[in-house]
């Protein structure tokens, strides 16, 4: 029989939830790595400062997809160096296997981000730490253009732009002030953006802002774009009556030729 784990006062004692976190740790991340990451997807987008929430947003179901975002929360936490067998302090191989993992973890989310922002990520060491890092200096970037983003969110207005390009515009603001800490609840999105269309949209404005509590993003934009089509398409058809009325016109006053 196995002699039991015993306290030592020059060590820390192995626990239950070591041997947890070695299970996890040995399933999900050390299973047939097959790249030097140990995650085999790459991520298309690098995190440059400004763009934290869409990065986010293409890293974080890679790290889920391999039950890795447990380092970056602190629920898979590190487990003891040291444990005590038989009266002998004894490096832990829990803590080694979570060491590995974690650096794993951390060498690719580091390779997701910009030479400029990866060189401020020199003191941190851990998954936990560079995910941190990452949205502090994400938030500090953006903290310092709030009050330059808040100007350009509330005066921004479609004019020219296709109401693609003006959507992705205003989220973008909205995005970014998220970041800085000033959230732009959607509501507020969206009666930002209807403010800057111009009378022509007057009939799908007074529509959807009667709609404004119960609208997604995904339908707001949706009933934009929609509409912005269904002009572009009479505008086209009232050019081509134009037209055709004019060569009509032009031909019947055309005086008969003589023969």
């Amino acid at each position: 029989m196995a002699t039991p784990i015993t306290k030592d006062s020059s060590s820390i004692p192995h626990t239950e939830k070591d041997s947890e976190a070695l299970s996890l740790v040995s399933a999900a991340s050390l299973s047939k790595p097959t790249n030097n990451s140990g995650i085999s997807q790459s991520c298309s987008v690098k995190l440059d400062g400004t763009n934290f929430l869409i990065w986010q947003t293409h890293v974080l179901p890679i790290i889920r997809g391999h039950k890795l975002e447990g380092f970056l929360t602190g629920s898979k936490p590190c487990p003891s160096q040291f444990i005590v067998v038989d009266g002998k302090t004894t490096l832990n191989p829990s803590f080694e296997d979570w060491v590995a993992a974690d650096q794993l973890v951390f060498g690719w989310i580091l390779n997701t981000m910009t030479l400029e922002v990866s060189s401020q990520m020199t003191d941190v060491s851990t998954a936990a730490g560079l995910w941190a890092a990452a949205k502090e200096v994400a938030g500090a970037q953006t903290k310092s253009r709030v009050l330059m983003l808040k100007s350009d969110f509330q005066r921004t207005r479609k004019d020219s732009m296709k109401m693609k390009e003006y959507l992705i515009k205003m989220k973008g603001f909205s995005e970014q002030l998220s970041v800085a800490g000033c959230p732009v609840p959607l509501p507020d999105l969206f009666i930002h953006i209807l403010a800057g269309l111009d009378a022509e949209y007057n009939p799908i404005v007074v529509q959807l802002s009667k709609e404004i509590d119960e609208l997604s993003w995904i339908g707001f934009q949706s009933s934009l774009l929609t509409y912005e089509n269904r002009m572009e398409q009479l505008n086209q058809l009232t050019k081509l009556s134009v037209s055709n009325n004019y060569a009509n016109y032009v031909s019947s006053e055309r005086p008969p030729s003589r023969n």
